[in-house]
């Protein structure tokens, strides 16, 4: 937000990507400190049933294994060399490619419900969603203030466009969908859930893993595939246009090939 306000030409439109861990990282904020000097995540030396710090894990003292071989300290000396060849030599990406070849995983990546905050019983703990969504009207105030369009674009998890992926033992995974999208509608703020739109272009056939050539996301990474930021980048753009957020020269020309593009998508 402060970015913007460097900007001496104020946007046309604001968009917030949505994604189903902000309402974790809203409860564990800030999930940065400082230990030694040094920037690390705070969650990770958090009671988890009172969200604060623990001074005792605050002050331990790292090891000397834990500052060279684990990943407990940050950029630990393997992590540096791992880094600085990945990024200075093509061979290493190369090798690391052919390994994978040779050595394929066994086992799909996917988001487990029962690891996100947001998919537990809301009437448990309200405060945190109440104190989440009062951040989110923060961007409304933005908007208005730079006179701005806002739309908040809803991301759905693999597991959500996928339900076969993983057992989610009776968790209803569209119930955040519907807590955020009636609080949206109620703010008159405007989104565009992606969920129900990628279920309609997915192949919903059980199977033990995906294809990232054929469906929306990786199978060893719970990302988008290639495909996937395709078919969001059509459904956003179509959004967009269709709604008039922002002024785009021959508006109707543009929506009528993304139509097209949607149609073949079929």
């Amino acid at each position: 937000m402060l970015g913007i306000s460097k900007i001496k030409k104020k946007p046309q439109l604001i968009i917030v990507g949505y994604f189903w861990n902000d309402l974790a990282n809203d409860f564990c904020f800030p999930d940065l400190t400082v230990v030694d000097g040094f920037l690390v995540e705070s969650a990770k030396y958090k009671d988890p049933k009172t969200n604060q710090l623990s001074k005792d894990q605050l002050e331990k003292r790292y090891t000397l294994r834990d500052r060279w071989f684990s990943g407990a300290y940050p950029l630990s000396f393997g992590e540096m060399i791992r880094y600085y060849l990945d990024q200075h030599l093509i061979v290493m990406n190369l090798i690391n490619d052919a390994f994978v070849g040779i050595f394929p995983r066994k086992n799909f990546v996917c988001t487990k419900p029962s690891e996100f905050l947001v998919f537990e019983d809301e009437t448990k703990n309200w405060d945190i969603w109440e104190r989440h969504l009062r951040n989110l009207t923060a961007f409304k105030d933005l908007a208005a203030l730079n006179q701005a369009n806002l739309l908040v674009v809803l991301i759905p998890t693999n597991t959500q466009v996928y339900p076969f992926l993983v057992e989610h033992q009776g968790i209803d995974l569209e119930r955040p969908n519907q807590i955020l999208g009636r609080f949206l509608k109620a703010q008159g703020i405007d989104y565009l859930d992606l969920l129900p739109l990628m279920k309609t272009y997915a192949d919903l056939t059980p199977r033990p893993s995906l294809n990232p050539d054929r469906d929306l996301y990786w199978r060893y990474n719970s990302h988008w595939s290639i495909r996937g930021e395709h078919l969001v980048g059509l459904l956003v753009s179509r959004h967009i246009l269709e709604h008039r957020l922002v002024e785009v020269p021959e508006g109707a020309t543009r929506l009528k090939t993304i139509e097209e593009k949607l149609t073949d998508w079929r």
